[in-house]
């Protein structure tokens, strides 16, 4: 009797841990999304946005912050990964398991009107004199590697393959442009601001050459590997659903927008 009492206690421990899994959450530096400070270092809005999805789905999650193309290939491969956030193409819909809108009704809070606009940027201290798309091709270019801009613009129909550069991250690709490895590099209109705001010695090197696509804004989703099963897709979802629709959403958003006009107020002040 005792050793059946013994191996009850063992399966019921072997049943607890195998429904406590531990998903990872990952999240590239996008403020003020993301911030990314280290690799297990990260907040922001759509950190705390996630972290409450999790705790009303009760589910137990790491959050990591990763350059983008590394984010992408370890949710690609990674069963119960998590990426924040990814913009849903023809050509990665079949690889994951889309799980909602990581801002409500799909609108960016933090966007403004031309921040989808996709650009080429060039280097003010080596002028090029580049006003059309069939002039730009006749130079090198810098993508960042697993980026949605390469579905919307295709670039190896426009740029020879040996013109082309791939980079992990949007400062490495900037840096590639600066260290004159290439003539442009390739990017939304918005994030290029986010690194000029944090890099404000750059500003006056960086130019904008050319518009390549006036998209409009396109929502940004939840996106889980594949092989995460379906009873965790469901329950991430209901889950969503709430925290979308209860006021909590709301909320965040209110603190994070508080919390911003303290680190505007702050920077204001060490410039001064």
């Amino acid at each position: 009797m005792a050793q059946l009492k013994i191996c009850f206690c063992m399966l019921l421990l072997f049943l607890r841990s195998a429904s406590a899994d531990e998903y990872t959450v990952l999240y590239e530096h996008y403020p003020p999304n993301s911030f990314v400070k280290s690799e297990r270092q990260v907040e922001g809005f759509l950190v705390d946005l996630t972290k409450e999805i999790f705790k009303q789905a009760n589910l137990n999650a790491n959050y990591y912050g990763y350059p983008w193309s590394r984010a992408y290939k370890t949710a690609l491969s990674e069963k119960n990964t998590l990426i924040v956030a990814m913009r849903k193409t023809p050509e990665r819909e079949r690889l994951f398991h889309w799980a909602g809108t990581v801002f409500f009704r799909g609108n960016d809070p933090w966007n403004k009107s031309n921040d989808e606009q996709i650009v080429l940027f060039s280097d003010k201290l080596k002028p090029i004199d580049v006003s059309t798309l069939e002039q730009a091709k006749q130079y090198s270019v810098s993508f960042i590697r697993e980026d949605a801009l390469i579905a919307q613009i295709k670039p190896n129909e426009i740029w020879s393959q040996e013109r082309i550069l791939l980079a992990p991250d949007w400062p490495t690709s900037i840096q590639q442009m600066l260290q004159g490895r290439v003539s442009f590099v390739a990017g939304y209109k918005g994030y290029m601001e986010i690194y000029l705001d944090e890099n404000p010695e750059f500003r006056s090197r960086i130019h904008e050459q050319l518009i390549l696509d006036t998209k409009q804004q396109t929502p940004l989703y939840f996106a889980f590997n594949i092989n995460t099963s379906m009873e965790t897709i469901d329950a991430f979802n209901k889950a969503h659903n709430k925290v979308m629709n209860n006021g909590t959403y709301h909320q965040l958003l209110a603190k994070w927008r508080v919390k911003l006009q303290a680190i505007e107020s702050e920077k204001a002040r060490l410039k001064n």
